[in-house]
């Protein structure tokens, strides 16, 4: 696999791969990066906001980088070269799967380390993560 590469997704295709190969993919909000030329091309506007292009590296500390250089003059608004006060995000996580019959169960493991990230927020931060209950 190389080093770095983009990724087109509209129903998962960045963050999955991402997730179950331990690399780091990132889609972007809509429009960020324009969709002109993918194939097929988005035919509605509800197709093109779904879409999205995005990084995909071995590396976290490149996405920002290559996410400047595919969003071209947008980049500037992003305000990527700020540091984040991570005290000042909100955070939220979810370990069950709402019981939804389209999606599978989250498996025990996976909840497990979302218990583990919310206790070394709190721990390291002082940062309380909110468990989103299912509705």
């Amino acid at each position: 696999m190389p080093e770095k590469g983009i990724g087109s997704d509209i129903g998962g295709s960045i963050r999955m791969p991402s997730f179950f190969n331990g690399i780091f993919g990132h889609k972007p909000s809509p429009n960020v990066v324009p969709n002109h030329g993918q194939y097929p091309e988005p035919v509605t506007e509800e197709q093109n906001s779904f879409l999205g292009l995005g990084p995909m590296c071995r590396h976290a500390e490149d996405l920002a980088p290559i996410l400047k250089i595919i969003s071209g003059k947008k980049s500037e608004g992003l305000r990527l070269d700020e540091n984040v006060d991570i005290k000042k995000i909100r955070w939220f996580y979810q370990d069950a799967d709402a019981g939804s019959f389209f999606v599978s169960p989250v498996s025990p493991e996976i909840r497990e380390l979302f218990e583990k990230i919310a206790r070394h927020l709190e721990k390291a931060h002082s940062i309380k993560a909110a468990k989103v209950r299912n509705f």
